[in-house]
């Protein structure tokens, strides 16, 4: 658990540096976490490392930059990547699926029902990256 050396605390922004202080070292998980509190987690090696009562710098960065962006939303796996629908391997179950892409122009939304019949090759991970029209879903 980290608190707060100085400056501004919680919420992060991407780009804004947050100078923080441990204040108490946790293993395993399902500890209880406070409104105001801010978990850094980390492998077993890295926290071993991590005393309380170190401070530490957190500069929160993306790819591609968001800085000024006041609320995003993340998810995955990559559908699509370059144009072309990724690939994956191994069993996947037929579930309902949303999707979110973007082009220089346009936002898309997509929800597919991958519990329907009659509409082949959409109802897993792959069919949904496949779906027609440009652009592509990213």
């Amino acid at each position: 658990m980290l608190e707060r050396a100085r400056g501004d605390g919680l919420p992060l922004r991407v780009g804004r540096r947050l100078d923080v202080r441990v204040r108490e070292v946790r293993f395993g998980g399902r500890h209880p976490v406070g409104r105001d509190d801010l978990v850094l987690a980390l492998g077993d090696r890295l926290g071993l490392h991590l005393a309380v009562g170190d401070r530490l710098e957190v500069v929160p960065q993306t790819q591609p930059d968001l800085s000024g962006v006041r609320t995003a939303l993340g998810g995955g796996p990559t559908l699509v990547r370059e144009g072309k629908a990724m690939t994956w391997s191994g069993f996947q179950r037929r579930h309902p699926r949303s999707a979110i892409g973007w082009d220089n122009r346009w936002l898309y939304l997509v929800e597919v029902d991958g519990r329907q019949g009659g509409v082949v090759g959409r109802d897993d991970l792959p069919g949904t990256g496949r779906l027609p029209g440009p652009p592509r879903v990213s």
